[in-house]
């Protein structure tokens, strides 16, 4: 079953109706927003990575700097959200996320937070590009029409879901095909995760945690199978491109793999959880559909209630 669905897959370009996709351009505009450092403080890039290999990117640093920067995000952003100016808005976008992104991981230690986020604003750069050399200069001005805005964003979605099958592959390559039998050794990741929480924070790990810890070292066996599927999840979240059921319950079990990571090992991935609402779940639309669904039924009750008090 599992081969002929990898076999008859297809990547669904969904027919976002006009408010649905400004309301992704909403939430992904705040999300950068509030995403966007407000202070750095970092004068030097003693482990370069990425883009620092070639780029000084302490110049941030600077609060003058910053402030001036996130002035052009927060003009970048309105133009992203009112559709006008959309690649040089998709440009500045890019260029902040990036910049910050590339300075903070250079540091000595790498953080995910940003790089989801980079990537989608990436494939929709490249999406606005393509269309505006298509079309001619002017496009890049104007307004994007609607069946560009949905090619922009699928080109989102992939660049998310990419980052789940990315994270899966890495996990089987890691572990020479052994992940799930080696997730007992969990309970060490987590009592890892919460001594260096105490030693940054002075707070306690919470009851949970350490009866979480217990229950991996005395349930092995109970242990991949609660978190087995998560890498199954992860591997074939590509899925959710094959259309708009797909997606959500796709989005659902990511949404809920992130919140029992948040609770179990305390490590939040605010950014991904708040894009597979915004992209994946598509929370909006999902309000929408139930209500249609549930007036539907409410009709349909009236009307055989009507039919039976006429005989």
């Amino acid at each position: 079953m599992l081969g002929k669905l990898l076999r008859n897959f297809d990547s669904v370009v969904i027919p976002h109706a006009a408010w649905e996709i400004a309301l992704m351009r909403l939430g992904f505009a705040m999300l950068i927003f509030t995403n966007t450092p407000v202070y750095l403080g970092l004068p030097s890039q003693p482990h370069p990575t990425g883009l620092a290999h070639f780029f000084d990117f302490t110049f941030l640093s600077s609060t003058e700097n910053l402030n001036l920067l996130r002035v052009v995000l927060t003009l970048a952003l309105i133009c992203y959200v009112c559709n006008f100016l959309m690649v040089p808005a998709l440009t500045a976008m890019l260029f902040s996320s990036v910049s910050c992104g590339t300075l903070s991981n250079s540091q000595g230690y790498i953080g995910h937070m940003v790089q989801p986020v980079s990537l989608a604003i990436l494939a929709q750069f490249l999406v606005a590009c393509y269309y505006a050399f298509r079309r001619g200069s002017p496009s890049a001005l104007a307004g994007m029409p609607l069946g560009d805005h949905r090619v922009l964003v699928h080109a989102a979605k992939v660049a998310l879901l990419s980052c789940y099958v990315t994270a899966a592959i890495t996990k089987i390559e890691r572990s020479d095909g052994k992940w799930i039998s080696r997730t007992p050794n969990l309970a060490v990741q987590i009592q890892k995760t919460t001594d260096d929480k105490y030693y940054n924070t002075l707070q306690p790990a919470p009851q949970h945690t350490k009866d979480l810890i217990r229950f991996v070292n005395e349930h092995p066996s109970w242990t991949k199978f609660i978190v087995g599927p998560s890498l199954f999840l992860e591997a074939f979240a590509f899925l959710a491109l094959m259309g708009r059921g797909w997606a959500f319950f796709i989005g659902i079990g990511l949404f809920i793999m992130h919140w029992m990571i948040s609770v179990a090992m305390q490590l939040n991935f605010l950014a991904m959880e708040m894009m597979v609402l915004i992209f994946v779940i598509n929370v909006p639309f999902a309000v929408y559909f139930l209500a249609r669904k549930l007036a539907g039924s409410n009709v349909s009750q009236a009307l055989v209630s009507a039919r039976l008090r006429s005989y």
